[in-house]
């Protein structure tokens, strides 16, 4: 089976959503990866690494350390491995991305404002900069531009050609509540499925989350 992964992770500079999207080759992959925990950060692995690798990440951006420090901890990991791509952001907006430097021909990521794109598996040349510059130029909500980054950053052709199967869309808006948090499993074309229940489940999920949150401060009061 193919390893093939895209992510893109990202904190909306007008909300301070956190989010990400991941495609993969891999069934399943939302099972996996990313991980995302608002007043904390998103860490998001790519390939066969350990979950608890990526859990301890994210335990060490929520003790208020740094991406750079938590990607560092990950890294020298016992149960880490520098074969393992991963992109870290933190609460603070810092972001920090690890591809294997002896291995640029099968990953690389390209570095934003407050962005992470990363690729796993496979190599094509300026991919990253087309999603990153697609991404950008994209209109919409966080998620509506994540989707764009990767349907219009990905050639249809490629895709078919990784075997892209599985993908996941996660924003986060509260620390507790979920605000929107879907996977696709198994699908022969996982991001056009993914964007269509973005597109159509949003606004239940958005009603849901007011309402919980609303629920919420009414508790505290």
């Amino acid at each position: 089976m193919r390893d093939a992964s895209i992510s893109i992770i990202t904190a909306c500079p007008k909300t301070d959503d956190l989010a990400v999207v991941v495609v993969s080759s891999f069934p399943a992959v939302g099972a996996y990866t990313p991980i995302v925990r608002r007043g904390a950060g998103i860490v998001c692995m790519l390939g066969w690494f350990y979950p608890e690798v990526a859990i301890d990440g994210l335990d060490c951006l929520e003790q208020g350390l740094t991406a750079n420090v938590a990607l560092n901890k990950m890294l020298t990991n016992p149960r880490g491995s520098r074969e393992y791509p991963v992109t870290v952001l933190d609460n603070y907006g810092n972001v920090s991305a690890y591809s294997h430097p002896d291995n640029q021909a099968h990953g690389s990521h390209l570095v934003g404002d407050r962005l992470v794109v990363q690729v796993h598996g496979f190599t094509q040349d300026k991919l990253t900069y087309r999603i990153k510059k697609t991404f950008e130029s994209a209109e919409g909500d966080i998620a509506a531009r994540l989707m764009e980054g990767l349907r219009k950053g990905v050639p249809s052709e490629l895709a078919v050609e990784l075997g892209l199967r599985s993908a996941a869309l996660v924003v986060a808006r509260d620390p507790i509540i979920p605000y929107l948090s879907l996977r696709i499993d198994e699908h022969e074309h996982p991001l056009e499925e993914l964007a269509r229940l973005s597109e159509e489940l949003k606004p239940p999920l958005e009603r849901r989350f007011l309402k919980s949150i609303g629920e919420k401060r009414m508790a505290s009061k």
